[in-house]
């Protein structure tokens, strides 16, 4: 897989996903809509799509969003 492939989480469907911070600066990517985590397994990317999403300004959530 290349970064290419996951642009939409940042352009077009950035509403749909966000970064939920587990510790100060280490995130998982969460889809918003159905309340789950997006595995990316080459970490590589998923660190890179991470980036693109936090310079994009995607929502960062916490523990408490999951309360909702």
């Amino acid at each position: 897989m290349k970064l290419n492939n996951y642009i939409d989480m940042w352009t077009i469907n950035k509403d749909k996903y966000a970064l939920f911070e587990i510790t100060p600066n280490v995130y998982a990517i969460v889809d918003i809509e159905t309340k789950s985590a997006v595995l990316i397994e080459d970490s590589n990317i998923s660190e890179q799509v991470k980036k693109k999403m936090i310079d994009s300004g995607n929502r960062v959530i916490d523990k408490n969003w999951f309360n909702n």
